[in-house]
């Protein structure tokens, strides 16, 4: 029963050892977007002067949209950065548990051999007692 479960945190271990190297990597696409809006920003603010009114409010609406952009992947990057969060956690949890079940299993195995061992014990004390009364009895008859 032990071993089972052990099995089974080792599968979940496994499974959100798995989800958290997708977070990260989701993460990691986050972030490389969010540089990516900031350095086209800067590079449109960068222009020291502007033709025309029409290439000012070009440069307004493309600064408006990367801000839109930047505030929706800041949205994504703290909505992933709770799951990386859940996700370590629970890999915690997880380890703890893996943990524990070991723990019972090496109590029960070395229950279960100090049962053994007194067993045999036992049977070895019968055995001589049974011996000796068989001596005695073999004396008896000499």
């Amino acid at each position: 029963m032990i071993r089972t479960l052990m099995e089974l945190v080792e599968q979940e271990l496994d499974e959100a050892s798995r989800r958290l190297q997708e977070l990260l990597f989701e993460q990691a696409q986050i972030r490389q977007a969010q540089k990516y809006w900031r350095d086209r920003r800067g590079d449109v603010m960068a222009v020291d002067q502007l033709q025309d009114a029409m290439a000012i409010e070009d440069w307004l609406s493309f600064g408006r949209k990367a801000d839109r952009e930047l505030k929706k992947l800041e949205e994504k990057d703290f909505l992933v950065e709770e799951r990386i969060t859940d996700c370590r956690n629970t890999l915690l949890q997880l380890a703890r548990r893996q943990k524990l079940l070991a723990q019972i299993l090496i109590r029960r195995q070395d229950a279960q051999r100090r049962r053994d061992d007194r067993r045999r014990e036992r049977e070895l004390a019968q055995r001589g007692t049974a011996r000796q009364a068989a001596k005695e009895e073999a004396q008896r008859w000499h």
